[in-house]
């Protein structure tokens, strides 16, 4: 569910649809992590989906606050856990 939502705020971000692709791709980002750690595929395209979203937002500094809080918030939880 959370990548077909992650694609879904790429495909909002592409049609400069921000405000949305924003609320997509952040509510999906986090799971993804929490599902398959941070260095899997999927979530490195996410985060690069959210860094871009910001860039053209300008605000890039919210972008990394955003994905510190995630990346702190995973390994304070012990890391990933496998939801296949």
């Amino acid at each position: 569910m959370a990548r077909a939502q992650s694609v879904l705020g790429y495909s909002l971000l592409a049609q400069h649809r921000l405000a949305e692709a924003e609320a997509e791709l952040r509510a999906s980002y986090s799971d993804i992590v929490r599902g398959f750690g941070l260095e899997a595929r999927d979530s490195v395209r996410a985060r690069r989906w959210i860094e871009r979203l910001y860039g053209e937002i300008g605000k890039p500094n919210e972008g990394r606050s955003f994905l510190g809080g995630v990346a702190a918030s995973v390994a304070a939880n012990q890391g990933p856990r496998n939801i296949l």
